[in-house]
């Protein structure tokens, strides 16, 4: 019966979420950092879970090494495919870059996208 209570409170979050939508929409600042929070919490409960299950199999060694490759890919892998062309798939983030270039050199922006091969 407890399951029962707690699975509705659980599921009424979405019910009072949608209300409050329908009356305040907020602003597009708080909704990024809504998600951001969101986001952020989501991977730091998945890291916890992982962590303290490698903490438990092998040593603190492997964990942090583990975390520092993991860090490393990660950047590694944003950087290869902003550099090749991935930036430029997001239309706004084009406009911006060109709208903050225009006014120098009409023509810089256009020299900067990357070959698509």
């Amino acid at each position: 019966m407890t399951a029962f209570f707690q699975g509705i409170l659980g599921a009424s979050s979405m019910a009072l979420g949608a209300l409050i939508a329908v009356a305040w929409q907020p602003g597009r600042k708080f909704l990024a950092a809504v998600m951001a929070f969101g986001s952020g919490t989501l991977m730091a409960a998945i890291a916890l879970e992982i962590a303290s299950s490698v903490y438990r199999s092998a040593n603190v060694v492997v964990l942090v090494g583990g975390f520092l490759f993991g860090g490393v890919l990660f950047i590694s892998l944003s950087k290869y495919i902003d550099e090749h062309g991935a930036f430029y798939v997001n239309p706004p983030l084009v406009v911006a870059m060109w709208w903050n270039t225009k006014f120098l050199n009409p023509m810089s922006w256009w020299t900067t996208l990357p070959i698509v091969r």
